[in-house]
């Protein structure tokens, strides 16, 4: 944390409250009667009027104003008694003399109080600015923070500089707060005792100062103060004054508490606002996710089902028994419009869930060798025809995923290279550790993708024709560009990454680029 800076004292703060001052006044009125007596004898008492002025002037570079007046008097007083006829009286012959003296401290009394004023003005200025320089600093610290509780811990941390311990707290986004209906919803820091609680609600409640130094419950030993912001109150802090503290100090520990509690109370307004922006940024999101995927499905499960109900018609009216050629070619086009509709609904399902659920995926400790291979059984199964080579380390790889998304997903990379790719070029699956990483790569001989459309493979509904490639690149009829949107949802999931680049050779090269485990379970290899 940064230092925390203690009020400076200005000129008010009394004669003697400043000893350093008085020192460099004590010096520079020494040296000027130093200079004054040391020169005594070659030149005349009104010749010294100039030193005197310069002494005043130097000495209200440090001294404050009262402490200024003081010292012009009782220097000017004591250049009477050493200088001006008669010597060593404080008697003045002459008329002009008096004059003079006058003069002198009129001059040099107004320049050393503006100096000395201005001073002080700078000094006061050094002040805002210092603090002005730690509010940003502690609010640059709240900003780090993503919770209530980690931002009322480091508002407390920097009231502890100030001496003040416990700090208790209490954190709620609604306004009044009612215990009996908000409970859930506030956070009660430090676990105050039942008084202290009742305190900081109807601190929080009336918006109001409580306690010493406010005027209500003076008797309370205990200071309350609201987290206000925006008219309303964020919750309420409460603490009891260090002793042995004037009260000018407490006044001074009260305000820079006040100062800080401000900047936590703008912070939390802020962090509830994101908040209640995100989330219904999350619902538009996911109420508009559910009606482009409904029109979606209306429209692309059109065909498919348009294909099974002629079939099906074909069959019911029918007279004659159909051919066993015939029957094997219907059987076949009803399985593939059958696994092209679950496909289609399965990556539907999964990526709606994916986006529209705010709870974390759920996940285990799984073999990514298993998945791999459960995941190549169903791509020769699907593909009979086509050659599938798949890499894996001997040493298995446990990871902590959701088997089923990271299968579907990989499902989709093989079907995608597949559909991309000639029937006679084989398909590759690897899995390998490099380094702190578990790498993924499915490898295809396809024409590859430029790099402009990269970016947009993954986007939703975004199919090859869309993004520019030939309408003849597909071997096979391709989804409505749910494939591969749905493999980027289930890597964000995972907090992993997954990328495309070129092959030599010709083809693309999809590398998912998973986290390796901190910790694996006991028992396990790693």
């Amino acid at each position: 944390m940064s230092r925390t800076r203690t009020p400076r004292r200005l000129g008010r703060d009394g004669f003697f409250q400043a000893p350093e001052s008085i020192r460099w006044g004590l010096g520079v009125w020494g040296l000027g009667f130093a200079i004054m007596i040391a020169a005594d004898g070659h030149l005349g008492f009104r010749d010294f009027t100039g030193i005197l002025v310069a002494a005043s002037c130097l000495a209200s570079l440090r001294l404050t104003t009262p402490q200024t007046l003081v010292f012009n008097i009782v220097g000017l007083l004591a250049f009477n008694w050493l200088f001006v006829p008669p010597r060593y009286d404080l008697d003045i012959h002459h008329k002009q003399d008096v004059a003079l003296l006058l003069m002198v401290f009129a001059s040099g009394a107004l320049i050393s109080l503006l100096t000395s004023r201005l001073r002080e003005l700078l000094q006061a200025e050094r002040h805002v600015a210092d603090e002005t320089e730690d509010q940003l600093r502690l609010s640059e610290q709240l900003l780090e923070q993503h919770s209530p509780e980690n931002k009322f811990k480091v508002l407390q941390h920097w009231v502890s500089e100030l001496g003040i311990s416990p700090l208790h707290g209490l954190i709620s986004p609604h306004w009044p707060y009612r215990p009996a209906l908000h409970a859930h919803t506030a956070v009660v820091l430090n676990k105050p005792h039942k008084t202290v609680i009742r305190g900081l609600i109807a601190s929080c409640n009336e918006i109001s100062e409580q306690g010493p130094l406010t005027g209500r419950h003076e008797s309370s030993s205990l200071l309350y103060l609201p987290l206000k912001s925006g008219g309303r109150a964020w919750g309420s802090v409460a603490y009891a004054a260090p002793v042995g503290l004037t009260l000018r100090q407490q006044l001074q520990q009260m305000g820079q508490v006040k100062r800080w509690c401000a900047v936590l109370a703008n912070d939390l307004e802020r962090w509830y606002t994101q908040s209640t922006l995100d989330r219904v940024q999350q619902e538009h999101r996911s109420q508009q996710l559910r009606s482009t995927l409904l029109a979606a499905i209306a429209h692309d499960f059109r065909t498919p089902l348009a294909t099974m109900l002629t079939a099906v018609d074909h069959l019911r009216h029918r007279q004659q028994p159909l051919p066993v050629a015939d029957a094997q070619t219907l059987a076949i086009t009803l399985s593939d419009e059958i696994h092209h509709l679950q496909k289609m609904s399965e990556n539907t399902l999964q990526l709606a869930r994916l986006e529209a659920s705010s709870p974390p995926v759920p996940m285990q400790w799984e073999s990514l060798q298993e998945i791999c291979g459960t995941v190549a059984r169903q791509f020769r199964k699907a593909y009979p025809t086509r050659t599938l080579t798949v890499t894996l380390p001997a040493e298995p790889l446990l990871m902590e995923c959701n088997a089923v998304l990271m299968a579907q997903a990989l499902d989709n990379l093989l079907d995608n290279a597949a559909n991309y790719s000639a029937a006679d070029q084989a398909v590759e699956l690897q899995l390998a550790e490099e380094g702190d990483q578990r790498v993924l790569r499915v490898l295809d001989r396809g024409p590859g993708i430029p790099d402009a459309i990269k970016p947009r493979v993954f986007e939703l509904f975004a199919r090859g024709a869309d993004l520019g490639l030939p309408e003849d690149v597909s071997r096979h009829r391709t989804g409505f560009g749910l494939g591969l949107a749905l493999c980027k949802a289930v890597a964000d999931a995972h907090h992993s990454t997954l990328r495309i680049s070129n092959r030599d050779g010709g083809g693309s090269i999809f590398v998912w680029r998973l986290p390796s485990p901190s910790n694996a379970p006991e028992g396990l290899p790693e």
